[in-house]
């Protein structure tokens, strides 16, 4: 049940903080068993639905999704060894699916950014949201958010997808080496 998840994802996010819990996330639970990030990836795909808006929108549904996104961009913050297991479990399109939700509140919305501009990071991850198109979306929250924790997350986070020409062109079309100008300190 989603209130159970929510707890487990609040007491995931506070054991990522430890040194070394990132890898730990990221080794399978042996055999063919996946990772606790894959899974909590999987658990997320199915809670956030691809329109945009929760179905039930309720506070339990918004609280789980809010912890398991603390978690995922703790992980991915602690090191490039999370970006593969990230994206066999699908993270570029639930970090951009929680980005579109209306009902996420800006600090999901900001651990989310975080993750993707982490995810950025490493080619497979810059390829991956290259192909997604994640720089609309990412402009879009420094556009319509009020929290400055994710507008700045997302500035970042735009700014490591400027690696890429594809990006840095759809990134001039947007205009937001504006928002990057204003929001990220050099």
């Amino acid at each position: 049940p989603t209130p159970t998840f929510a707890r487990a994802a609040l007491v995931l996010a506070r054991w990522a903080k430890q040194p070394g819990a990132a890898a730990e996330a990221n080794a399978s639970g042996g055999g063919s068993s996946p990772s606790l990030l894959s899974r909590v990836l999987t658990r997320l795909h199915t809670l956030l639905p691809a329109c945009g808006a929760f179905p039930r929108g309720g506070p339990a549904d918004i609280e789980a999704a809010d912890q398991a996104l603390r978690f995922i961009a703790l992980c991915l913050h602690a090191g490039p060894e999370s970006t593969a297991s990230a994206l066999s479990g699908g993270a570029p399109e639930v970090l951009l699916r929680a980005l579109a939700a209306a009902a996420m509140p800006d600090s999901a919305v900001g651990n989310a950014a975080l993750a993707l501009g982490d995810l950025a990071r490493e080619a497979e991850g810059l390829q991956a949201l290259e192909t997604l198109n994640a720089v609309a979306p990412l402009v879009e929250v420094t556009r319509r958010r009020e929290g400055a924790a994710a507008k700045r997350n997302s500035a970042i986070a735009i700014a490591q997808l400027a690696r890429s020409p594809r990006n840095l062109e759809r990134i001039r079309e947007l205009r937001a080496l504006e928002i990057i100008a204003a929001l990220v300190k050099v």
